[in-house]
């Protein structure tokens, strides 16, 4: 009879160990509440390296070659992003004055993208990870909407540099793209599914105010 009850104290202190010892395992490998979450997976590219400090117009591939339009915004339409004339229509001039950003870089892969004019920065309307939702400019804040990687899709080389790039939202994972695919100054930016298509394409060029 104690041999028996000495079994059974021995098994409920065992127990009692390995309850003790799940509960530790669990709470060590538990995700904090407040941690940072993970960054989105990129597209089909691979993210860009470092992009030297300075300021910058985004050229829409297709029209690069025509009358070329710059990622710029509408500063009478709540600041919506569109595409605006990059030079205007006089040599060594700028028709859109907004069409100017400096990339800061936040991390190895991700900036925010400061405009030139306004100090505010490029993001999605309301956070949003929708097709079709509008780009915009924002007071910076540091959100997840804000951070873009400038992704390389096209190798060119030469001079200029005609190399394409895909401007790639950290939160939803879309493409800053020009609706409809249109080429005409005032055509609004939005943001969708990263496929390479010519509306979604920069070229850089580096330029000052």
């Amino acid at each position: 009879m104690l041999v028996t009850t000495g079994r059974r104290r021995g098994l409920a202190r065992l127990g009692a160990v390995l309850v003790g010892a799940v509960a530790l395992a669990l709470a060590l490998t538990a995700t904090p509440a407040n941690a940072a979450s993970a960054p989105k997976a990129p597209g089909t590219a691979s993210l860009a390296g470092v992009i030297p400090n300075q300021i910058y117009r985004f050229i829409n591939t297709p029209t690069l070659l025509a009358h070329s339009e710059c990622l710029g915004y509408a500063p009478t339409r709540r600041g919506a992003a569109w595409i605006g004339d990059c030079f205007g229509q006089t040599p060594g001039t700028t028709g859109d004055a907004t069409v100017f950003w400096t990339p800061v870089q936040v991390n190895a892969n991700y900036y925010e993208l400061v405009n030139s004019i306004n100090g505010q920065c490029l993001s999605i309307q309301d956070g949003s990870v929708a097709e079709g939702a509008n780009v915009q400019v924002f007071p910076c804040h540091g959100s997840d909407d804000q951070l873009f990687a400038v992704v390389p899709y096209n190798i060119h080389t030469g001079t200029p540099d005609f190399t394409e790039y895909e401007i790639q939202n950290y939160h939803s994972g879309k493409c800053v793209s020009v609706g409809g695919g249109l080429r005409t100054a005032g055509s609004w930016v939005i943001q969708w599914t990263c496929h390479g298509g010519l509306e979604q394409l920069w070229t850089l060029r580096a330029g000052t105010v």
